[in-house]
This record gives structure tokens, C-alpha cells and sequence, in this order.
């Protein structure tokens, strides 16, 4: 019993890491666009 509690923990800490990993993959591509967008709006 107890070992199928330990690993339904591990499962949602192992989502919850997913869930915050593709969270910060995506801030970090949104950065990168407007990065680009405003050394192209400089360039012009």
C-alpha cells in the first residue's frame, strides 16, 4: 500500500516538474521572438 503512494507521488512531482519545465521553455521562446522582432524593428 504504502509503495503505491510513494509512487503516485513520484508520478505528480515528476508532472509538476514537466509542467514547470514547458513553462519556462515557453517564456524562454517567447523572449527569444521579441528579441528578434526588436533587433529586426532596429535594423530597419
Amino acid at each position: 500500500m504504502r509503495k503505491a503512494i510513494k509512487h503516485e507521488t513520484e508520478t505528480i512531482k515528476g508532472e509538476m516538474t514537466q509542467v514547470i519545465y514547458c513553462k519556462e521553455r515557453i517564456k524562454n521562446r517567447v523572449s527569444d521572438a521579441v528579441q528578434i522582432n526588436w533587433f529586426d524593428l532596429n535594423a530597419k
